[in-house]
């Protein structure tokens, strides 16, 4: 009798620990671990007009708002203000070009210490702005729209990686500890292109967040691309969060299918996707409209994450201190 009962209580056992390993390799579900959404506004003409109307028509503010800035401006220290008092953190793609001539800073510029003044100006004016502030600087080293990215060959990865560096530096050295630093890269469409990218990582105590763009006009994204992407980050980086600084599905009848498609496919991989920033363009005014509008609002209420944990999940524990 007592060999019978022990064999039920193996049996009840071995049931228990099967179901706790399977149970633990699922993926996580909707509100186990708190999510962020952002609104990527860089090709936006006038980017808080849109931030607004995007706000009021879907009744959430979204946790971050992403927008460009050139070599050829200040830091937006008043623009930034009034997005933190909408409440949203301020997210700003530092882009190496002054885009009006379409003329890349060359990497001796900054190297030889030609940008020391106005990068140095940056960081005095965010140190001074406070409140975090994410800077995605040189985005998508792998697109072939950007002049610093290796497809172009003004920047090769090695000086990618050593001007990553060099201006993170200069903003410590001033004390802008409220910077906290993007590396970001577009969704592959070559496979060779992982051997590139993985070379243009800054390192662990430079980098913060990790980011994936895709955004595309032509085609919408290819799910095994994007579940490869970031199966890829979060093996190799597996201390760093990920965000994904871009996406856009084109309108279209199975938008909210495809949508939904997508989610599954950032979901897969070992680690959650944290922030998700939807890029918003000036053409986007259906987004507002039925039946998107009320499918989007339901999709943005599954990101429920505190504004005050973003500061908090954004420390970087491999700085120097």
């Amino acid at each position: 009798m007592k060999r019978i009962i022990f064999a039920i209580i193996c049996i009840i056992i071995g049931i228990t620990v099967t179901f706790w390993v399977f149970k633990s390799t699922d993926r996580p579900e909707n509100g186990s671990e708190p999510r962020y959404f952002g609104l990527n506004l860089l090709e936006v003409t006038d980017n808080m007009k849109a931030f607004n109307a995007f706000k009021s028509s879907l009744k959430k503010t979204p946790h971050l708002s992403i927008f460009k800035v050139d070599w050829n401006q200040p830091f937006p220290m008043a623009q930034g203000q009034l997005f933190l008092k909408w409440g949203s953190i301020v997210q700003i793609s530092w882009q190496p070009w002054q885009q009006a001539e379409i003329d890349v800073v060359l990497p001796a510029h900054i190297l030889e210490g030609d940008m020391d003044e106005y990068i140095d100006r940056w960081a005095e004016h965010v140190k001074f702005f406070q409140y975090p502030v994410f800077i995605q600087f040189a985005p998508y080293i792998n697109s072939p729209d950007y002049p610093w990215g290796f497809m172009k060959g003004h920047w090769d990865v090695e000086e990618y990686k050593e001007i990553f560096q060099y201006v993170v530096n200069r903003f410590r050295d001033i004390g802008a500890e409220n910077a906290i630093w993007v590396w970001s890269i577009y969704v592959p469409r070559d496979s060779n292109e992982l051997s590139l990218i993985a070379q243009s990582y800054p390192g662990d105590d430079y980098v913060d967040w990790i980011g994936i763009g895709q955004y595309s006009l032509e085609r919408k994204p290819v799910l095994s691309e994007i579940e490869n992407v970031v199966m890829m980050l979060s093996l190799e980086y597996s201390t760093k969060p990920l965000m994904l600084t871009s996406f856009r599905l084109p309108k279209s009848s199975s938008w909210l299918k495809d949508l939904n498609l997508f989610s599954d496919a950032l979901e897969g991989g070992l680690k959650p996707v944290k922030l998700w920033s939807m890029t918003f363009l000036e053409t986007d005014t259906w987004m507002m409209e039925e039946p998107y509008k009320t499918n989007l609002m339901i999709f943005v209420e599954n990101f429920e994450g505190k504004l005050d944990d973003l500061q908090t999940l954004s420390v970087n524990k491999d700085a120097p201190q």
